[in-house]
């Protein structure tokens, strides 16, 4: 396996400012390192941070997946359709949700 390091995305268009860029660059070959198939339609792009990727799931969950082998490393239920993607910072996992609360999660270590 090719080692590789994850730049941290810690929210939509990389930043406060939305810059969408971090200062890599990606040039081709590309292939694929993992798949991850949820349970249900994903709703949100995948945000990379502490070398873990989070996103949200149709099924009113938030997902974290190893961003380096894909496996699941956690999940938590926010019983409500989420609206938009995760936020990552500090530890923390924030989102908006469809009854207009805005919800934190601490990181949790596996």
């Amino acid at each position: 396996m090719i080692e590789h390091k994850v730049s941290e995305w810690p929210m939509l268009m990389h930043d406060p400012g939305n810059t969408s860029c971090d200062g890599s660059l990606i040039r081709p070959p590309l292939f694929e390192v993992w798949k991850f198939k949820a349970k249900d339609r994903i709703t949100s792009p995948p945000i990379p941070a502490y070398g873990m990727v989070f996103f949200s799931c149709k099924d009113g969950r938030i997902y974290a997946l190893d961003a380096h082998t894909g496996q699941l490393r956690w999940t938590f239920n926010i019983r409500k359709k989420i609206e938009s993607s995760p936020i990552v910072a500090n530890n923390t996992v924030l989102l908006h949700r469809t009854d207009t609360c805005t919800q934190s999660m601490q990181k949790k270590e596996c």
